[in-house]
């Protein structure tokens, strides 16, 4: 005989499972299903995890008539929905940065195993587990590079090179491969995805195999290591360790010379990037860090790409950062430092050297250059947009992952007597005599800007599709070729005044969680060569207009193809 349950011997009814309009209204969730206590429900009262001022609901049919088993069995499903959905709700929702004010960063314990494509591999024996937990706001790129530094202990001790997130392809547990682009953005992001996705997976997947007993929040990673692409970037051979008996023998019959012989260039920053330190959001002591004041510049740019900068007034209220005091990578013209702003991991662009040589660029004229290079970033993004709309309008299939880098002006505020950031390189001397020789000018002390150009930061991996005056077509690439047919329409519609030059993306992701190529240091030649550095004036343009091969796209655009050399 079934037992029937009674209106007062239950705790817990599902009675409804709805949207709550209430709280998409306020932000709170975007969807929850709600749990009314019987009693509260019985006197018009429902009880929402959400708001406690919903209105009444219709309780619907009765459903005391099921028996205890079925209801507690419905209870306890609900229930753990309920979590679930309120627990992703919650980091969809969440309008704050992570790591501000309203709380500290979640600390997400990682751990990454080695894996080989080939069976029968030495490589999880002589290549250690490594885990660390981290803040939720560290990029995955630097969370990938400080578990791998784990690995290179022992493979640097078999290879000419180490092993960089680019050589590997993580997996979850039982060959799982990762979500498109997941790692582009903070490991919060990265864990939230995927916990979504599998984290009520029965084999536990985020957890890794049950002998590991990893504490959430957690996640188990298989990182498989690429032969052939570490090989091809590096021009070193990997370990024998990572490959079978039969790939062994066959490289020893078949070697004739110790290393590699195709060497792939490597990018600057992978040549000039210092070691690994987690980049944190609080703002707090970090070593090799400082915290600086920024004031920032208002930056308009209207639709025939003309830009307006206007600079704050000094005696605002500052934002301040944890500026970086060593670079974290250098260019040919600028050194570049890891930077927190607003919670949020940037970098932060300074000018080194504009020709006269590194380190002799005077205060006004690494302003007055920043400005310049402004004004380039937002004119391709005009150009830009142009050309996708072009694009899209004419049918013509290009890339549009392409995007121009965010950017911003921050003006330091160096504080009366105290010297300007160790990073700036300018001592409170120059700054001072830099103020003293501008007192007198129409602009007056304002005039004198420690200017730095903010931007994301995004991976260290650098891809470049033209040079000073090198424009390869690519045809065989999608983003290349896109490029190239970009190149030849901003020539073009600036009336062949202006020429896009040395190129270059790196990865990163929107806010949707999709992939972008984004633009970034982009150069120009002009007719008046004034742009910028690295304006090469018209000579530069004669070297696009007698080096530029025309691709399909550039005929789908309907490019004019009148006075280049090339078809």
């Amino acid at each position: 005989m079934t037992q029937s349950l009674s209106k007062n011997e239950s705790d817990l009814m599902l009675l409804k499972a709805s949207r709550c309009g209430a709280c998409i209204k306020k932000g709170k969730c975007i969807m929850s299903l709600h749990l009314y206590s019987k009693a509260a429900t019985h006197s018009g009262q429902p009880l929402c995890t959400q708001d406690q001022n919903l209105p009444p609901v219709n309780p619907g049919p009765d459903p005391s008539m099921k028996s205890i088993e079925q209801v507690q069995a419905d209870a306890r499903r609900v229930a753990m929905l309920a979590r679930t959905l309120h627990k992703g709700s919650q980091k969809s929702g969440s309008s704050a940065p992570v790591g501000t004010a309203k709380g500290v960063p979640r600390q997400i314990s990682v751990y990454l195993a080695p894996a080989t494509s080939a069976a029968r591999t030495d490589a999880s024996r002589m290549l250690s587990n490594a885990t660390r937990s981290f803040p939720e706001d560290v990029l995955m790129d630097d969370v990938l590079k400080a578990l791998l530094s784990h690995w290179n202990l022992d493979w640097d001790k078999e290879s000419g090179d180490s092993l960089t997130p680019d050589h590997i392809a993580l997996r979850l547990l039982g060959n799982v491969g990762v979500e498109p682009h997941s790692t582009l953005g903070t490991l919060g992001n990265f864990f939230d995805v995927h916990d979504r996705i599998h984290g009520n997976h029965p084999k536990k997947m985020l957890q890794g195999p049950p002998t590991l007993k990893l504490r959430s929040p957690a996640i188990y990673l298989e990182g498989l290591i690429l032969v052939k692409e570490f090989e091809e970037q590096t021009g070193y051979k990997v370990p024998y360790f990572v490959l079978n008996d039969k790939e062994i023998r066959k490289r020893k019959l078949s070697t004739a010379s110790s290393s590699v012989t195709s060497v792939v260039k490597r990018t600057r920053s992978q040549l000039t990037t210092n070691s690994f330190a987690p980049l944190r959001s609080e703002i707090g002591e970090l070593p090799g860090f400082s915290k600086v004041s920024f004031l920032f510049a208002t930056i308009s740019v209207a639709r025939d790409g003309s830009v307006d900068i206007s600079f704050p007034d000094l005696a605002a209220t500052p934002s301040v950062c944890i500026l970086q005091d060593s670079p974290l990578g250098q260019g040919k013209t600028k050194n570049v430092y890891k930077v927190i702003y607003e919670g949020m991991p940037w970098v932060a662009k300074r000018f080194k050297d504009i020709g006269a040589g590194e380190g002799q660029v005077e205060i006004a004229e690494n302003t007055a250059h920043l400005m310049e290079e402004v004004t380039r970033l937002g004119k391709t993004d005009i150009y830009l947009k142009g050309f996708v709309a072009e694009a899209n309008d004419r049918g013509v299939s290009i890339d549009e992952s392409l995007a121009v880098t965010k950017f911003k002006l921050g003006v330091e505020i160096a504080q009366d007597g105290c010297d300007p950031s160790p990073a700036s390189g300018v001592s409170l001397e120059q700054y001072q005599a830099a103020c003293n020789a501008t007192a007198d000018s129409e602009s007056g002390v304002s005039a004198v800007k420690i200017l730095w150009l903010f931007e994301p930061r995004r991976t260290t991996k650098v891809e470049h599709w033209s040079g000073t005056n090198e424009y390869p077509a690519w045809p065989q690439k999608k983003l290349g070729s896109t490029l190239n047919a970009f190149t030849h329409y901003v020539y073009q519609i600036s009336q062949e005044t202006t020429v896009l030059a040395d190129l270059q993306t790196s990865a990163a992701v929107n806010e949707n969680g999709d992939g972008l190529n984004v633009l970034f240091d982009v150069m120009m030649h002009t007719t008046n060569g004034a742009s910028g550095v690295g304006d090469h004036g018209q000579e530069g343009i004669d070297h696009f207009v007698d080096s530029h091969e025309c691709v399909e796209r550039c005929a789908g655009l309907k490019l004019s193809r009148e006075g280049f050399k090339k078809g």
